[in-house]
């Protein structure tokens, strides 16, 4: 009984079935997936902190981890695993789903089926003509949801979800999600605040349908990741059959890399443009600053539908943005030092889950990494 409380709790088990503790370095695994594959110190990055990364995780002391990957140069140099989860495990990604519908926007963007991202939002939406943003064509536009700032009235952070006053929770127990939002009034012009919304995600993918004919999932299958390699992947769907493009996709960590390192690479992907190095550009732009944004950390900013900010480690500022979704499921991608971080953690139970990560990259993964610093 004591030995199934121990397998229960702890991150990876010995051979004996207890609790392990100790930890040896190993390259990943090679698999025909599209990868090359490297070691850490032939990539320049430090095993001693990568090992006292993995030792804090093994004995406890950084919790609810469910995977980390490292890709540097374009080379997988790190996977590991823990808690039963294995590298052909799909891991929901919950809101990091929304930098993907993002990535499939630009797509249907870059083959001119969206004309540009200034296109009136109520434009893509004639089915619902009865609601307030259709009825009195309100002035939004594709790159206000993108940028999460509509000025629509949407409380999101402020209440848990199961709270009657959240309303991606009022959303969820609507009887037709689209409705529900297309619904809301509008409060302050649109582009002068950031408020995050999961409801401006889900008409990301209804107009991705409206505009190119497909569902988000069956156009994201054909242009994304069917070039991509990727072919194992389930996207979640609301009862009304929409696509939930803010939460719901669902992406093995060494797929997830892919789509980190596709961005990483301008949008190229094995000699092939996938996506405008243009629309990559403007996604990690932080086209919100701190100025438009209340209640959200200094030093964020916010693109299409990916966060983006500055680090500094060793009195050096390094650039990076990143994916990121609830519980802890993260795409870093710091260009200036070629590096993919994928970390997946624990979606229940886990309060802390958003910053756990953000800081293993800057306490152990970033430091791997840069040289020391400057006298």
């Amino acid at each position: 009984m004591m030995l199934c409380f121990f397998l229960s709790c702890a991150p990876r088990a010995n051979r004996w079935g207890l609790p392990q503790n100790d930890y040896t370095y190993q390259v990943p695994e090679k698999i025909d997936d599209g990868w090359e594959y490297s070691d850490l110190k032939a990539e320049g990055v430090d095993p001693k902190k990568i090992n006292e990364l993995m030792i804090n995780i093994l004995k406890g002391d950084i919790k609810n981890i469910h995977s980390i990957l490292l890709v540097k140069n374009g080379k997988l140099i790190f996977e590991e695993y823990f808690y039963g989860y294995i590298r052909d495990t799909k891991h929901i990604m919950y809101s990091a789903s929304k930098s993907v519908t993002s990535i499939v926007v630009g797509i249907a963007v870059d083959q001119n089926m969206i004309p540009d991202v200034d296109q009136k939002v109520y434009e893509y939406f004639p089915e619902y003509k009865d609601t307030k943003w259709v009825n009195q064509k309100y002035d939004i536009r594709l790159k206000h949801l993108l940028t999460m700032s509509a000025g629509i009235d949407w409380v999101d952070w402020k209440y848990p979800h199961h709270d009657a006053r959240n309303s991606t929770g009022a959303m969820v127990r609507s009887g037709d999600w689209i409705k529900f939002v297309l619904d809301r009034d509008a409060i302050e012009r649109p582009g002068d605040r950031f408020n995050y919304s999961d409801g401006l995600a889900m008409l990301l993918g209804v107009i991705i349908k409206n505009s190119t004919g497909m569902y988000a999932d069956e156009f994201a299958e054909k242009h994304l990741f069917t070039p991509l390699g990727i072919s194992d992947y389930s996207w979640r769907k609301s009862p009304d059959g929409s696509v939930i493009t803010a939460w719901g996709l669902s992406l093995k960590p060494r797929d997830m890399a892919k789509i980190g390192y596709l961005f990483q690479k301008n949008g190229r992907w094995n000699g092939n443009q996938i996506v405008s190095q243009k629309w990559v550009n403007e996604s990690t732009k932080a086209h919100m600053t701190q100025a438009h944004m209340k209640d959200v950390p200094i030093g964020s900013g916010f693109g299409y539908q990916w966060w983006c900010g500055k680090t500094n480690i060793n009195n050096q500022v390094y650039e990076l943005y990143y994916a990121a979704g609830m519980g802890g499921q993260y795409i870093f991608v710091c260009p200036s030092l070629n590096l993919v971080a994928v970390i997946t953690s624990s979606t229940i139970g886990n309060p802390l889950g958003e910053l756990r990560p953000q800081a293993m990259m800057t306490d152990y993964i970033l430091p791997a990494i840069l040289p020391p610093e400057p006298s």
